[in-house]
């Protein structure tokens, strides 16, 4: 198996009656691939990968996080369509149909326990810890047989620049590790997490991957371009002064685009801005050879908490039908507050999967990469 050719395979095992006859069977499909590390990159089957994709919520707006299957398959679809052979699945164990699909289309996938505002009192909490490794456990029995997940993570944004969180990663790591039999070699999964503290991570020893959340020219130094590149490789810089023999991967970058703002200019929330982030941040990405992998924070816009609804209040949407099923469109959304519309607009396609300018910039971006790559001709 691997992301050019999603071999795939089938196992049945029965169970026998002393008649001979057939009491209970199974069938499971799995896929045969081995991961590594070279030159500073991962690799499947021996083959150094550039991987690049998004983030993706489980989030449509009629159904929640209920997908039904016709939904699942529209975002793979996407994925594919965008050229994204990498998703990182946050923030929690993934829908086992999406994962049937991702192995299907040789998506590579990044899944991780439920995890955002872990505390370090929770990390020294034994009982909070008990449950995590048990939620780690879970996560690996549904998902063990999937060929497109090599990275497990957990404790997304977690307070990793404390030297006393460090043995509840620890705990997470080798209970990951663990699960793939003595001397992890070679190894089924790598373990990584979604680092904000970055150079002050004092846990990274732990990780096989390392991981970074930022967000250049969107939370930090809002509207300067250039230092998107100035950026990510100071960052580089650092982790291979520091860790040389780890690879390095983006999890999370971007911006912020409200979909109906189509203006030529490029404001803060305009679609056209979020295009120039996103555009700088995968440029930098695929030319940099010392970067594994790059996932755009996000696929698809969400909703947000309800904390940023009160505080933000809804867009003044146009008339619309009373079924969330069918597109809603804003006439007024207020933008200077933190999630315009209680939303995160950080999606390449809106809400309900339509598609904005850094989709379409994605999507020949990442499709060249695939064909530099040899994915097709």
């Amino acid at each position: 198996w691997s992301p050019k050719t999603p071999n795939l395979h089938t196992v049945t095992v029965n169970l026998w009656d002393s008649n001979g006859k057939i009491v209970d069977a199974i069938t499971a499909r799995f896929g045969i691939r081995q991961i590594g590390m070279k030159n500073k990159r991962i690799t499947i089957n021996g083959e150094e990968i550039k991987l690049h994709g998004v983030n993706r919520h489980t989030m449509w707006p009629d159904d929640g996080s209920a997908l039904n299957l016709e939904q699942v398959k529209t975002d793979v679809a996407l994925l594919k369509e965008v050229g994204a052979n990498y998703v990182r699945g946050a923030h929690y164990p993934q829908d086992q149909r999406y994962l049937d699909l991702c192995d299907e289309q040789g998506i590579v996938m990044w899944e991780e326990t439920l995890g955002p505002g872990v505390s370090l009192k929770d990390l020294l909490n034994p009982y909070w810890l008990h449950y995590q490794i048990e939620a780690v456990n879970e996560m690996i029995d549904a998902s063990v047989n999937h060929p497109s997940i090599i990275l497990h993570a957990f404790y997304n944004e977690g307070p990793s620049d404390d030297h006393r969180a460090c043995p509840g990663y620890n705990a997470s790591a080798n209970a990951i590790r663990e699960r793939m039999g003595a001397g992890y070699s070679p190894p089924a999964w790598y373990v990584t997490w979604a680092s904000n503290k970055k150079t002050h991570d004092v846990c990274l020893g732990i990780a096989d991957v390392i991981s970074f959340n930022s967000y250049p020219a969107w939370y930090d130094r809002p509207g300067d371009l250039p230092y998107i590149s100035k950026f990510w490789t100071e960052q580089i810089e650092w982790v291979e002064q520091h860790w040389p023999e780890k690879p390095f991967c983006i999890s999370e970058t971007g911006a912020g685009g409200v979909y109906e703002w189509m203006n030529k200019t490029d404001p803060k929330w305009s679609q056209k801005y979020e295009m120039e982030v996103v555009e700088r941040d995968i440029k930098w990405a695929l030319a940099e050879d010392r970067l594994s992998g790059l996932t755009i924070w996000q696929f698809n816009d969400i909703k947000a908490n309800d904390g940023d609804t009160k505080k933000c209040g809804q867009c003044n949407y146009l008339p619309h039908p009373k079924s969330l099923d069918k597109p809603w469109t804003c006439a007024y959304i207020d933008v200077h507050c933190g999630r315009p519309g209680g939303e995160n607009h950080k999606g390449q396609v809106d809400f309900w999967r339509r598609k904005k300018e850094s989709f379409y910039k994605m999507k020949e971006l990442y499709n060249a990469q695939l064909k530099k790559d040899g994915y097709f001709d």
